[in-house]
């Protein structure tokens, strides 16, 4: 009985109270209802154990330990069984109700393992929690679309994006906000009427995050200045008219290469942003090299555009680019744009489910060489991501 005991308690101490916060992240919103069997069960299993221990199996007393040891036998058999049994449904429900290939959820990619040229990296892609080949990014996550829309919110010009929102509540939407190369005033004033009433409608869907639009010229523009358009963005929350809050910043045209200056440079912005941005749950600094970047500036960042290219240059497969310069444990935090798509719908299937492969969480895909216009093929690519959940 002191085991069956225990169990539970421990459950709490060591593993659901230390890590509440992985239940609660503003990514987990659209899990498979496996996603949340499997995190759940153990703790279900342990109450359930605890309970028929207490109701059907004996108790263990002091002189059993000498005259009826086996008095300890049915407890000890009800804490397997219930165990196995709940581990075993758990495992058929998965087996039978998820979207990714079993051996892909709990097998490392060898892969990416290999990229890594010793030992030690090797145990290190092997144990990070996003190392594998359906990603837990994907599984206990889910993967969202980046919307560069770059065009002015006109009326009825972004009623493309409003029903896609709306007819697919389960896909997350990352919108980001570009006024005019920047959020196009000054700290304390409010864009013009037409953008109040955009992110009013943007920021009333559950779905929809959003980030302005930033550009720091590859760490050589004005500090002050890209402060001062940090500044902007955030003092948007204070408009009392209608809610006109942005999430977070999208800086353009990050540095690629991890010189001091430039690293320091990029820190000391995402760090500004981060102070004026306060919520922990959002995704609150998106950088977009468009090309894959050291680690150093993952660390820094919520997301990093890994790519951001025309369709010829890019591969889903591990072995060329850009996946073969994606470190692993970074792939959860990279996003995909790929423009000048010609393909058909049924390629663009298969490119997203390339990325999803790949553990890559953010994409775009579109038809276009600019930002200015939908894709035509907008709708399937929303579809196709909602098919991820």
């Amino acid at each position: 009985m002191r085991y069956t005991s225990t169990v539970l308690v421990t459950m709490l101490l060591c593993f659901y109270i230390p890590g509440a916060g992985q239940f609660f992240a503003p990514a987990l919103e659209a899990r498979h209802l496996w996603n949340w069997v499997w995190q759940i069960f153990p703790i279900t299993a342990s109450i359930v154990q605890h309970f028929f221990a207490l109701t059907v199996a004996p108790n263990t007393i002091e002189s059993d330990k000498i005259r009826q040891p086996r008095r300890d036998l049915p407890t000890i058999a009800w804490s397997v069984g219930i165990l196995t049994f709940f581990s075993a449904g758990v495992w058929l429900y998965t087996c039978v109700t998820s979207p990714y290939k079993v051996l892909d959820v709990f097998i490392p990619s060898s892969a990416d393992m290999f990229t890594e040229p010793d030992l030690s990296g090797r145990m290190r892609i092997f144990l990070h929690p996003y190392s594998y080949t359906s990603g837990k990014k994907m599984l206990f996550y889910k993967p969202f679309i980046l919307v560069p829309l770059y065009l002015y919110p006109s009326p009825g010009s972004w009623q493309p994006l409003y029903s896609q929102i709306a007819s697919n509540p389960g896909v997350h939407f990352q919108v980001i906000v570009n006024p005019d190369s920047g959020p196009g005033v000054a700290p304390g004033a409010v864009p013009e009427q037409n953008w109040i009433n955009t992110l009013s409608k943007l920021n009333s869907y559950p779905n929809v995050a959003t980030v302005g639009y930033v550009h720091v010229l590859y760490g050589k523009r004005n500090e002050t200045e890209v402060t001062n358009n940090i500044d902007a963005y955030a003092d948007w929350a204070a408009f009392r008219g209608a809610d006109i809050h942005v999430d977070g910043i999208f800086f353009d045209e990050a540095p690629a290469v991890a010189d001091a200056d430039k690293v320091a440079y990029m820190n000391q912005v995402s760090s500004h942003a981060r102070l004026r941005f306060t919520n922990p749950n959002a995704t609150r600094v998106v950088f977009n090299p468009g090309c894959p970047v050291p680690r150093v500036y993952y660390d820094m960042s919520d997301a990093i555009v890994a790519f951001e290219d025309d369709q010829s240059g890019y591969s889903t497969q591990r072995s060329q680019y850009p996946m073969n310069q994606i470190r692993a444990p970074n792939k959860h935090k990279s996003i995909i744009m790929v423009n000048g798509f010609t393909g058909s719908a049924d390629q663009q299937r298969s490119l997203v489910q390339g990325m999803v492969a790949n553990n890559i969480t953010g994409m775009y895909v579109s038809s276009n060489d600019d930002y200015s216009k939908f894709s035509s093929l907008w709708p399937q690519l929303v579809a196709q991501i909602g098919a991820l959940r």
